[in-house]
């Protein structure tokens, strides 16, 4: 992503994304922070997607040092059952039990880097999966994206809004 990109998205609040899966529930929250807002989707069929349906390969790379974790720097491939692969680089700390700390996707000319700080191995507390109080539900990500932007530009086509 080009820095003004980067820069934009950060002033507009959606810097910062958190997505909570909950199969048993079959819904996922996308949370952003800075919007204090979220959407909550509902998960396709579980019986689509499944491991089955999936071919895994890995191949070390390397070793690189990231973030103060020695890594196994890995090429990962995965095939899903239409023959379609997906390439990411993936480094796995192994003071972490191979926890992948940094993760770096690029397809169709565009590179997303996922990196994990602050990693605690030990299970979190359930209040951990839960959206945080006080923040707005929208029922989809283009309305969400629509209101805030209106409030960004101060009710809509940068006329200050009424008090």
């Amino acid at each position: 992503m080009p820095p003004s990109a980067a820069a934009q998205m950060k002033s507009m609040g959606l810097d910062q994304m958190i997505t909570i899966s909950h199969p048993k529930e079959s819904s996922t929250y996308i949370i952003y922070p800075g919007l204090e807002s979220y959407v909550q989707m509902t998960l396709p069929d579980k019986s689509a997607a499944t491991n089955d349906n999936f071919k895994v390969a890995t191949t070390e790379i390397g070793k690189e040092t990231v973030d103060g974790h020695p890594c196994v720097e890995n090429k990962v491939t995965v095939t899903d059952d239409k023959g379609v692969a997906h390439e990411s680089t993936v480094w796995n700390a192994t003071d972490l039990k191979n926890f992948p700390v940094k993760i770096v996707n690029a397809e169709q000319g565009n590179e997303i880097t996922m990196t994990f700080q602050n990693i605690s191995l030990t299970k979190p507390a359930a209040s951990a999966f839960e959206v945080p109080t006080g923040y707005t539900k929208y029922d989809d990500m283009r309305t969400m994206m629509q209101t805030e932007m209106m409030k960004k530009m101060g009710g809509g086509m940068g006329i200050p809004p009424r008090n």
